[in-house]
């Protein structure tokens, strides 16, 4: 995604946050035999970040997540619909 999103895209800083936070790191690695057993609200804080990315790339109109297809040399990622289109301007944070 980030390839074709670029870094400043929001949805791209959401998802790199979540994969560099170490409980989430943690938990995936040790989630058979952890060390420490991991509180109700450290799981919880992984899931709501968890769902926080998935509310951003389900489409409120058809309620799919979006997807890549490139067609006729145009690369979409979006929603089945159209509605919810990453690539729109309004995910990318402006450079100073």
């Amino acid at each position: 995604m980030k390839k074709k999103l670029k870094a400043n895209h929001s949805i791209v800083k959401l998802i790199l946050d979540f994969e560099s936070d170490t409980g989430f790191r943690n938990f995936c690695a040790h989630w058979k035999e952890p060390e420490t057993e991991y509180s109700s609200p450290e799981i919880r804080d992984i899931v709501q970040n968890w769902k926080n990315i998935e509310s951003k790339i389900e489409c409120d109109n058809c309620h799919k997540f979006i997807r890549y297809e490139k067609v006729d040399g145009y690369e979409h990622i979006s929603c089945p619909c159209r509605e919810l289109n990453l690539k729109a301007e309004e995910y990318h944070e402006i450079e100073e």
